[in-house]
């Protein structure tokens, strides 16, 4: 079952509509409960993120430090008490992680037995492509394309290679884009098969 807890450091209640919606997909695969209400007014929640975010900004970058970032959620209380729930956090900054990418649209890790999503806004323009990229995250912590199934590659991290699975994994923001523009226009599904399978399990 899915026990989520959103973390919206985002002023633009879109942002959690647009995640209402993925989570009614991953609904039809297994059970889903989220608090608070995403697209809603979480102004806890809000300054929590704001607060952390700065501690984790790197000026000569203009970038949070996601390492940093991951970090502090882990010693914040307020988010890593709950050992039952898995914690989604929207931030409005760009994210990069030292050593491994200039940039990233958000991360999920498994931190001290809990679930952490972290998504960032700064590179997002459509609905539609933050809706893959909230598909996609949700996928890596229920499961989606383990490296043990066929149909994977290994590119920071196990992706699907099956087309027009959100699962796939693309290195450029514009192959980001360009991708999620034809899923969407082909009207597909946001997990293929393999990683229906993988996520009901």
């Amino acid at each position: 079952m899915a026990n989520i807890k959103l973390f919206d450091g985002t002023e633009n209640p879109r942002y959690g509509r647009v995640l209402v919606n993925v989570l009614a997909e991953l609904a039809k695969l297994q059970r889903v409960v989220v608090s608070p209400t995403p697209g809603g007014i979480d102004l806890l929640g809000y300054g929590l993120v704001q607060k952390l975010q700065s501690e984790s900004y790197n000026l000569g970058r203009r970038q949070v430090d996601l390492e940093q970032f991951f970090e502090l959620v882990r010693a914040e209380p307020m988010i890593s008490r709950d050992m039952n729930s898995q914690k989604i956090i929207f931030v409005d900054r760009d994210l990069y992680s030292p050593g491994r990418t200039n940039w990233c649209f958000g991360q999920s890790r498994r931190i001290d037995f809990a679930d952490y999503i972290i998504l960032s806004t700064a590179r997002i323009k459509k609905a539609s492509h933050w809706f893959d990229l909230a598909a996609h995250e949700l996928g890596h912590m229920y499961g989606a394309a383990p490296s043990s199934r066929t149909n994977t590659v290994e590119f920071l991290g196990s992706h699907c290679i099956n087309d027009l699975c959100v699962m796939q994994q693309k290195d450029t923001v514009e192959g980001s884009i360009a991708y999620s523009r034809r899923r969407h226009s082909l009207q597909a599904k946001p997990y293929c098969g393999q990683c229906e399978n993988d996520l009901r399990r």
